[in-house]
C-alpha cells in the first residue's frame, strides 16, 4: 500500500487511547474530523462542506504528549497517509484512511498554549555519553536528552 506525506486540519471526535506494545512501545490514537469550510458568495456566509474522518497513530514520545489532547480539539496533524482496506462481517469490502503521525499539535487559530521547551543536552554532553545511554566514566552526570 502506498503511503503519502499528508498535513490535515480539524477536530478530535474521539477520545485518545494510549497502550504500551508487547517490546514496550507506547502508542496512543484518535479519530480526526476534518471538513471543509468555505465562502459561499451567493449566500453571503461561510458554509460547512464534507467532512471526512481519520484515524491518527503516534508512537514514543509523540504519544506520550498526544494523552495531553482532549475530544473536541483542534489540531495539525502531519504524518503518512494510509489507507486501510479491510473486509466487513457480511462481506463489504470498506477502506478508512489512517494517518501515522510525525506531528501532532493545537490549532492556534482555536487555542492558546504555554510553551514548556524540553530541556536538550549540548553536542559536548552528548558526546560523553556511552552507546547505552550512560556516562562513559563512573560518577560523571551528563544531561542527556528525553
Amino acid at each position: 500500500m502506498f503511503e503519502t506525506p499528508i498535513t490535515v486540519t480539524g477536530r478530535v471526535v474521539s477520545d485518545v487511547t494510549t497502550r504500551t506494545t508487547g517490546a514496550g512501545l507506547r502508542v496512543s490514537s484518535f479519530r480526526i474530523a476534518c471538513q471543509e469550510r468555505r465562502f459561499d458568495k451567493e449566500r453571503n456566509a461561510w458554509v460547512d462542506g464534507d467532512r471526512m474522518y481519520m484515524g491518527v497513530t503516534g508512537w514514543r514520545k509523540l504519544a506520550e504528549g498526544m494523552g495531553a489532547l482532549e475530544k473536541g480539539d483542534y489540531v495539525v496533524v502531519s504524518g503518512r497517509l494510509k489507507v486501510r482496506e479491510y473486509t466487513t462481517d457480511d462481506g463489504t469490502r470498506r477502506a478508512s484512511p489512517e494517518i501515522n503521525a510525525n506531528a501532532v499539535g493545537l490549532d492556534l487559530a482555536w487555542h492558546t498554549v504555554i510553551v514548556n521547551r524540553q530541556p536538550w543536552a549540548s553536542a559536548e554532553q552528548l558526546a560523553l555519553v556511552g552507546p547505552d545511554g550512560q556516562p562513559e566514566s563512573p560518577g560523571e552526570e551528563v544531561a542527556v536528552a528525553a
